[in-house]
């Protein structure tokens, strides 16, 4: 069903996508008006654009940060003849919005998964999409909200990994996982715990349900494992390739 026709339609089965289509535009009118931001992440996208090479770590404020999300901010507003910090700023909060409706849709995806009666899902779906904290950070210019997603992202997948036993969430979960870090330095926290898991599911998930032995289920882990850490090392290597002059991959793994 069309989402549109949802606000037409109050039936209950059609509240999820109605308090979808809310918390949408609420982001939208509140990206629209705000012009503040907790830190100053833009600067670093416009240091990117005037300058032949990534500032220092300590050349501002936000230098420090991984520099992949602030170069594609910069390259997208090189792109559009965006170049003044007042531009950079409205265009990183345009993707803060753009994330952020990512991430509404995969908390809706998380909802419509879980085995709750109605009430309670509306409930629960309501109190994400709304809090408070988490719509200011949407509506920001600011690189938490594309972790938040890739982060929540990894999650979903992996959650669809353990009910469907699918390759293909397998997969997504561990891409998202690798490019949470790349965006920040603290997206680190999530890919040990998707490899681990990744290792301890694969091994008793091939056990239960395919039948195998407790050798055929460690190598299925094993090569589960072994194609994490590939993902992992080929996403950082062309990553830095192609935003750092030096490829110097320290860059990209500082917190």
């Amino acid at each position: 069903p069309n989402f549109t026709n949802s606000l037409y339609n109050l039936k209950p089965e059609n509240y999820p996508r109605i308090i979808l289509i809310f918390a949408i535009v609420l982001r939208l009118a509140f990206c629209l008006v705000n012009d503040n931001a907790n830190d100053n992440h833009w600067e670093f996208a416009y240091l990117i654009n005037i300058a032949p090479q990534f500032p220092a770590f300590n050349y501002c404020h936000e230098c420090f940060q991984p520099p992949v999300f602030y170069w594609i901010i910069a390259k997208f507003g090189k792109l559009i003849n965006f170049y003044s910090l007042e531009q950079i700023r409205i265009l990183m909060q345009c993707f803060s919005f753009v994330a952020g409706v990512f991430l509404c849709f995969i908390i809706y995806k998380w909802h419509s998964s879980i085995k709750l009666p109605d009430k309670y899902k509306n409930i629960s779906l309501s109190f994400w999409l709304f809090n408070s904290s988490l719509l200011s950070l949407n509506c920001t210019a600011t690189n938490d909200t594309l972790l938040i997603a890739l982060v929540s992202g990894s999650l979903l997948y992996f959650y669809k990994y353990v009910n469907t036993g699918k390759s293909s969430h397998l997969v997504l979960s561990v891409l998202l996982a690798v490019m949470a870090p790349i965006v920040k330095g603290s997206g680190l926290a999530v890919l040990p715990l998707v490899i681990w898991i990744l290792i301890i599911f694969g091994y008793f998930l091939s056990r239960s349900r395919l039948k195998l032995t407790a050798r055929q289920s460690g190598m299925r882990a094993a090569n589960k494992f072994v194609l994490a850490i590939m993902l992992i090392a080929i996403a950082y290597l062309s990553i830095t390739i192609v935003c750092s002059n030096s490829g110097n991959v320290t860059a990209l793994l500082s917190p």
